[in-house]
C-alpha cells in the first residue's frame, strides 16, 4: 500500500528512564534488488530534560509516497543517561504507545 507518513506517538518520563528515541529510521524492502530503502529519518534530541511526563507524536514524512507491503522502524535509544539524570550512564527505556501509517 501507499506511505505517505508515518506517526509514530512515543512516551517521555524521565523520572522512570523513559526517553524520546534519538534516532527513528524508516526504511521499506524492495522485493526486486533483496534490499531496504531508508525513506525517513529522524533525528530528535532526546537529551533535553524535561520534567513533565508527555505523550509526543513524532511524524516522519518520505521525500516522496513509497508503495510498499513492509515498513522498517528502526529506534534508536539513549544508552547513556546524560549527567543531570540521577541514573546517569545507564541506559533509558522507550515506550511507544502507537504507530500509525497514512
Amino acid at each position: 500500500s501507499m506511505i505517505n507518513k508515518l506517526l509514530v506517538n512515543v512516551l517521555q518520563q524521565q523520572g522512570s528512564w523513559i526517553f524520546h528515541p534519538q534516532r527513528i529510521v524508516a526504511s521499506v524492502y524492495d522485493d526486486k534488488t533483496h534490499q531496504r530503502t531508508v525513506i525517513a529519518d529522524r533525528m530528535l534530541d532526546a537529551l533535553d530534560q524535561k520534567n513533565n511526563a508527555e505523550s509526543v507524536p513524532i511524524l516522519l514524512t518520505p521525500d516522496r509516497p513509497v508503495n510498499a507491503s513492509e515498513i522498517f522502524l528502526t529506534f534508536h535509544v539513549v544508552k547513556n543517561l546524560p549527567d543531570w539524570h540521577s541514573g546517569k550512564g545507564g541506559h533509558g527505556w522507550l515506550f511507544i504507545d502507537e504507530i500509525e501509517i497514512f
